[in-house]
C-alpha cells in the first residue's frame, strides 16, 4: 500500500519527461560547483577532502556557513539530501512562537494572527506558521543548497509499537486543539505551496519513514561501482532516536536552545555526527544507541528499559560486552549487583528485549510506498511550477513580507543551476521569477 502523499508531485508526460529522462544539466563524470547533478550521478563523484570536526559546530547563518570556533567552512557534497522531522519542527514553532507578537519575533508590523473569518473574533495563530517557516528556511539556506528535500510527518494512526506496548508514549499531553486543527493544516498548505515533497505513511512514525529514505539513498550509493561515492544526508530533528542512523554520509542538524551565542535571530542548528556520538558515548558506534536505550529506557517515549540501569551503566556494559545479546548471555558475570540482578531476572531480560523493539527504527518501508516515482524525482528541490505565486499569495495573506526575499533568493540560486520541474526550463538569471 502506498503512503499518503501530502505534497506536490511532478506531472508526467510534459515535454518528454519520464523515467530515465535527463531533466537538468549534468556532468556525467563529476559536477562542477555550478552544476546540480542527478542523485545517481553525484554519487559517482569522489569524496575529495572532507572536513572532519572533533567538536560540535553550529549552522546559524542564512549564508549557510558551518561555524566552528569562529571559522567558516562549507560542505563539499553537491548532492545534499535534507530530511525534516515535520512534527518536531511544528511543535517547536508552536511552543516557541505561540501567540508571540510577530513584531517581537522579527516578523513585521502586525500582531500575532489573522481573523479566522472576516469579522470573526477568532484568531488564527500565524506566529507558529512564521516560526516554522523561519526554521525551515535556515535549513534550506545551508550551503550547498539541498538537491533533494522531504518534510515527513507522523501518521495519525497507532503504530506497531503501540500494539506491542500499550503504554508507549502514553505519558505525553494531548495535542492542543488549535495546533491540531489550525496550525498543522496551514503548515502543510505552506509546504505544498513551496512544492516540497511531504509525506506520511499510515501506521509509521516519521522516524521510520526518514530511516527508510536513508536506507533507500544509501542502497543506491552501494549499487554504484566506485566505493568512494559520496552524498550528504542531513536529518533535521532534535530527536535522539535518530542517533542510530548516523554514519559517514548521515548527520543530524539539531536545533539549539534559544539565545545561544552562535544563533541568528534565535535560530541555529548543532551539527551532530558519527564522531560527535562517539565522543559522547565512550567511543561506541551510533548503531549501539539502540542497545543503550534498550537497557536505560527513554522517558520521553515511555520506553521502560531495565530497572536500575541508566545511560552510563548501559554504555559501560556495552563497552565490555559489545551488544545487548552478549550482555544478557553473560549477565551472571556482571560486576555491578543491581545490573546483574536485573539482567539475570526474567523480567529484566523481557523489558530489555521489549525496549529494543520499541526504540529500533523500522527502515524497511519499501520504495514503492515511500515514493510515487523514485527518490530523485519526488524529492527534487526546485522552483514551484507556478513560479511561486501560490506561496507568495499566502505570505501576503499572513503578512510574512520579510520572508519573501529569502525564498526568492533560494529560487534564483536554483534557477541559476539549471534545475527545474519535469518538463520545464529554469528561468534564466535575467527573467522575472514571478
Amino acid at each position: 500500500m502506498r503512503g499518503v502523499v501530502l505534497g506536490w508531485w511532478p506531472l508526467r508526460g510534459l515535454s518528454g519527461a519520464g523515467k530515465g529522462t535527463r531533466r537538468h544539466v549534468q556532468n556525467r563524470l563529476c559536477p562542477t560547483p555550478t552544476t546540480r547533478t542527478s542523485f545517481s550521478d553525484a554519487l559517482r563523484c569522489p569524496i575529495g577532502n572532507q572536513l572532519i570536526c572533533r567538536r560540535r559546530f553550529a549552522i546559524s547563518s542564512t549564508t549557510a556557513s558551518l561555524k566552528q570556533d569562529g571559522a567558516s567552512t562549507t560542505s563539499t557534497s553537491k548532492n545534499r539530501i535534507l530530511l525534516v522531522d515535520g512534527n518536531a519542527l511544528v511543535y517547536r514553532a508552536y511552543w516557541g512562537y505561540h501567540y508571540i507578537s510577530l513584531n517581537n519575533a522579527g516578523g513585521g508590523q502586525h500582531g500575532p494572527g489573522i481573523e479566522k473569518e472576516p469579522g470573526s473574533p477568532e484568531v488564527v495563530d500565524t506566529s507558529s506558521l512564521f516560526g516554522f517557516l523561519r526554521m525551515l528556511l535556515v535549513l534550506l539556506e545551508i550551503r550547498p543548497v539541498p538537491k533533494y528535500v522531504s518534510i515527513v510527518f507522523d501518521s495519525r494512526q497507532k503504530t506497531f509499537r503501540h500494539q506491542i506496548y500499550e503504554e508507549y508514549k502514553n505519558n505525553r499531553q494531548p495535542t492542543p486543539d488549535d495546533l491540531r486543527e489550525e496550525v498543522f493544516p496551514r503548515v502543510k498548505d505552506l509546504v505544498r505551496a513551496m512544492q516540497l515533497n511531504m509525506i506520511e505513511v499510515p501506521g509509521y512514525e516519521a522516524d521510520d519513514v526518514i530511516g527508510s529514505i536513508c536506507r533507500s539513498a544509501l542502497d543506491q550509493r552501494a549499487a554504484c561501482l566506485d566505493a568512494k561515492d559520496y552524498c550528504q544526508i542531513d536529518l533535521a530533528t532534535p530527536d535522539k532516536d535518530f542517533f542510530q542512523l548516523l554514519g559517514p554520509e548521515v548527520r543530524m542538524l539539531r536545533p539549539q536552545k534559544k539565545n545561544r551565542e552562535s544563533s541568528v535571530n534565535g535560530i541555529a542548528y548543532d551539527v551532530y555526527s558519527e564522531r560527535t556520538f562517539a565522543e559522547d558515548f565512550g567511543g561506541l558506534s551510533p548503531q549501539k544507541f539502540i542497545d543503550i536505550q534498550a537497557l536505560a529506557g527513554d522517558s520521553a517515549d515511555n520506553v521502560p528499559g531495565v530497572r536500575g540501569i541508566g545511560p552510563k551503566t548501559a554504555v559501560k556494559l556495552l563497552l565490555e560486552y559489545e551488544n545487548l545479546q552478549s550482555i544478557i548471555e553473560n549477565a551472571s558475570s556482571i560486576k555491578g549487583k543491581v545490573a546483574r540482578n536485573a539482567l539475570t531476572s526474567e523480567e529484566g531480560v523481557s523489558l530489555a528485549n521489549l525496549s529494543r523493539r520499541l526504540v529500533e527504527l523500522d527502515c524497511t518501508i519499501p520504495d514503492d510506498v515511500l515514493f510515487q516515482d523514485d527518490l530523485e524525482r519526488d524529492l527534487l528541490f526546485a522552483r514551484p511550477s507556478d513560479g511561486g505565486q501560490e506561496l507568495l499569495n499566502l505570505f501576503e495573506e499572513y503578512e510574512f513580507k520579510t520572508l519573501v526575499p529569502r525564498v526568492e533568493a533560494l529560487w534564483s540560486e536554483i534557477d541559476a543551476s539549471g534545475v527545474a520541474r519535469d518538463g520545464e526550463a529554469a528561468l534564466s538569471s535575467g527573467e522575472s521569477s514571478v
